[in-house]
């Protein structure tokens, strides 16, 4: 399915823009302690809108599946991408040393090695899909019904499965994460081979449903969790309660169920028919949501950003903070796209042209088959 990649108009910038904000705002309420010391009325608005980040995880795999699939896979690209990530974990825990801050072993290996540990998994979960590109690209030359016959199979155990034994600690390993990757690449693979014509739906029906359903899921479990609380409630009710609960909680936390997936995909659907041309501010803005991925995600970087950069702890009680959390990844992205463009204009380009960097990237097109 080699081919050259779709063009991405503004409404699929926009779309990872919003979903990259998400994802910052998901951390930071659960990693700076909002949700232990904020105000009641605040972290049950928070509570209600964090769990859109698990959801924003699907929506990059489907976006980059969409794209990916009729794009021609190269060492360049590759070697580009883990370059990116190791400059910004490399040097941000450089930069976190120097100025004093304590930075732990396993934080210090995971800055010259990303992609070894779990540090930035989301990164490592989408270099590995490059390189797999290839060979999930030769079962997408199946015919149909094999393809369909594979992927109904890989839905059960990938996600139905999953869905159903939400009662149990959820799997998050390398082996869960790559085996959805790979089911997900499939999926919009065939999608968009055979059906993407199929089945018009109003996009502004599509938006309405995920957000819908978003809002029963999220709603269900704030109602239940308080609900459980009550000392009136028989053992029985308790339990049934506390099931529900946590069904709705695994189905906004855990990508791989059914809910999750269908949410995530409604609003790809939305995006992807949003067609608003092409704007140069969304896309510029753009240019830096993957950055704030790795800026506030690299290991040594996520105490520090919290507490010291943003100062957390003086804003979480207050009666502004839910705004002020609002307000915080929209700056991580404003730092995150001066640093990609100086990052660009400087280390990029000292190595981009270089013969080193040639050399891997002929090797890597050699690993890939080319």
């Amino acid at each position: 399915m080699a081919g050259t990649i779709t063009k991405r108009e503004s409404s699929w910038e926009l779309l990872r823009i919003l979903a990259m904000l998400a994802i910052i705002f998901g951390h930071f309420v659960g990693q700076s302690g909002f949700l232990i010391w904020g105000q009641p009325l605040q972290t049950n608005a928070a509570r209600i809108l964090c769990h859109g980040g698990r959801i924003a995880v699907n929506i990059f795999f489907i976006m980059a599946a969409w794209f990916m699939v009729d794009a021609r896979i190269t060492g360049k690209r590759i070697l580009s991408f883990y370059l990116q990530v190791w400059t910004y974990t490399a040097l941000i825990t450089g930069y976190i040393a120097l100025r004093g801050y304590p930075v732990g072993l396993k934080a210090a290996v995971a800055s010259v090695a990303p992609f070894i540990t779990k540090a930035v998994w989301f990164a490592s979960a989408y270099l590995i899909l490059l390189f797999l590109a290839p060979f999930l690209n030769s079962i997408l030359d199946w015919k149909r019904e094999r393809q369909r016959r594979l992927l109904i199979v890989l839905f059960a155990f990938q996600c139905i499965i999953p869905t159903l034994l939400f009662f149990m600690p959820m799997d998050d390993n390398w082996g869960a994460i790559l085996g959805w990757v790979c089911f997900i690449y499939l999926l919009i693979g065939h999608y968009k081979k055979f059906h993407s014509n199929d089945y018009p739906l109003n996009k502004w029906l599509a938006l309405g449903l995920a957000i819908g359903f978003y809002a029963l899921s999220t709603g269900a479990k704030l109602y239940l969790s308080q609900s459980l609380e009550q000392s009136a409630l028989s053992p029985f009710v308790h339990d049934i309660l506390a099931l529900i609960s946590k069904f709705c909680g695994r189905c906004l936390d855990d990508y791989k169920t059914l809910p999750n997936l269908v949410i995530a995909l409604l609003v790809f659907y939305f995006f992807r028919h949003l067609n608003i041309g092409n704007n140069r501010i969304i896309n510029f803005i753009a240019t830096g949501a993957f950055a704030s991925y790795i800026v506030h995600q690299t290991p040594a970087a996520i105490p520090i950003i919290w507490r010291f950069g943003f100062q957390c702890n003086q804003w979480i009680k207050g009666d502004n903070a839910l705004l002020y959390a609002l307000l915080v990844p929209l700056a991580v992205l404003f730092v995150s796209i001066i640093l990609e463009w100086l990052r660009k204009q400087t280390i990029e380009r000292l190595y981009i042209n270089s013969s080193p960097f040639k050399y891997l990237a002929a090797k890597i097109d050699r690993l890939l088959g080319d």
